[in-house]
């Protein structure tokens, strides 16, 4: 009986002393400016926009609304094509309606221990819809297009029978016409819109990224930890594309100096200790990540990988090295500026 007490006496300690050492890992978003393919100057961040379609789709949306539609983010529109850096051309031609009908389909439907085949009914229209679009500058050109041949399947809602979505179709084709080609006009946009500014824009985007806090009541570090993660969290919410990093690199320091307190009052040596101060360890990392100071961040992330045999220390390496070519490419020091 002595022995199992002190037995269990001895695991309670064990828990508590490791409780002392438990984390939470919280999420923190913040924005930066992507990098695209092609690196162009300020000065040369011009395009022309020439929309061309004839009276049957200008009839459900107009050329002119088109054009208002293609951006390029950071890019000024410019009504001459010969002094514009990158054109953009998009052509329709008209919508022909191949065929009308309904479509039906099968399903099983289980009830108890029976199981019945259930037909659903959708109207059907069968349309052709050819256009072309073309990206065109001194670094790169592209050609999209439609021909006539291809047919594209559109279908409605359910019906509640297959003569309800004969009807139905053959009562709304107008309706339907202008659904279509709405559609069709709106994910041509989103298509250009989307290309490009992957090849040429520094427009806004942002990412999450995963840091781990002492969570123990136990540990003489938590009310501080506590504080750290909603004012972390404040600080990242401010960080805007256009943000002065050297203002936020001075606000996260102080996050980066008691992360460094703690860790250097863990021992490593001690598999209490050792997980913790590995997470620890990459949430400072993963401040000076933030903050742009890769080299710092790289230097705890080798510390990570080659004293810890910590794979994310590898996995953030890789990505620091990718960013740096890419700000290497495009001449620049820093993923935040002013368009």
């Amino acid at each position: 009986m002595k022995k199992t007490l002190l037995f269990l006496i001895g695991m309670m300690m064990s828990v508590s002393l490791f409780a002392q050492y438990g984390t939470c890992t919280r999420s923190f978003r913040y924005e930066f400016r992507y990098l695209p393919r092609f690196a162009v100057a300020k000065a040369d961040r011009t395009c022309f926009v020439s929309v061309e379609s004839n009276s049957q789709i200008s009839d459900y949306i107009p050329a002119e609304a088109i054009y208002n539609k293609i951006n390029v983010e950071g890019w000024t529109k410019v009504d001459s094509e010969d002094a514009a850096f990158l054109k953009i051309l998009l052509n329709l031609d008209f919508l022909t309606i191949e065929e009308t009908g309904v479509k039906v389909t099968e399903t099983e439907e289980k009830s108890g221990e029976t199981t019945k085949k259930v037909k659903h009914f959708f109207g059907k229209i069968i349309y052709s819809l050819p256009y072309k679009m073309e990206f065109n500058s001194s670094l790169n050109s592209s050609k999209y297009g439609r021909s006539s041949d291809k047919k594209i399947e559109f279908v409605t809602e359910e019906r509640k029978s297959y003569e309800d979505a004969k009807k139905y179709v053959d009562d709304n084709k107008d309706m339907l016409k202008s659904k279509i080609i709405k559609a069709e006009v709106e994910d041509l946009i989103s298509s250009i819109n989307k290309s490009c500014n992957a090849e040429y824009a520094y427009y806004a985007t942002s990412e999450n990224v995963w840091m781990d806090f002492l969570d123990s009541k136990k540990s003489e570090f938590y009310e501080s930890q506590q504080k750290a993660i909603i004012e972390v969290r404040e600080i990242f919410g401010r960080i805007k594309a256009d943000s002065d990093m050297k203002q936020v690199a001075a606000e996260i320091q102080v996050y980066i100096d008691q992360f460094k307190e703690i860790a250097d009052k863990l021992d490593a040596t001690d598999k209490k200790q050792r997980k913790a101060k590995i997470s620890v360890l990459e949430s400072i990392a993963t401040l000076y990540y933030a903050a742009e100071n890769f080299d710092m961040a790289k230097q705890y992330a080798e510390t990570l990988l080659k004293e810890y045999e910590h794979k994310k220390g590898g996995k953030m390496i890789a990505n620091i090295d990718d960013i740096l070519k890419d700000m290497q490419r495009h001449n620049l020091t820093s993923r935040h500026f002013e368009l």
